[in-house]
């Protein structure tokens, strides 16, 4: 959502920047502890393809606030099958991966 609409001036555009990742991480964060500090439950925070140690963070902000944390992975039919090709993406042609 960050790159929707932090950056770049069309919110229809994903204005992906590499160097604007530290200020999208910590974007998300202030969002999620805003939601914490007005007592919005449940809160429901996407860490895909995040650190653990970011993950962390999550995790101990919302324990020291009394939230109850809960780590699920995805278990839908379409989660499974990504996992399969993620598992042979080194064997497929990367241009189905850019996106």
């Amino acid at each position: 959502m960050y790159f929707y609409t932090q950056v770049g001036d069309d919110p229809a555009s994903y204005d992906y920047s590499s160097e604007k990742l530290p200020l999208a991480r910590q974007w998300y964060f202030d969002r999620f502890c805003n939601a914490i500090s007005h007592g919005v439950s449940p809160i429901v925070v996407d860490r895909g393809n995040g650190l653990n140690s970011e993950t962390r963070k999550y995790a101990a902000h919302a324990v020291e606030q009394q939230y109850a944390v809960e780590l699920a992975e995805p278990d839908s039919a379409w989660w499974c099958e990504l996992r399969v090709l993620l598992k042979y993406k080194a064997h497929v042609d990367s241009k189905l991966f850019d996106a």
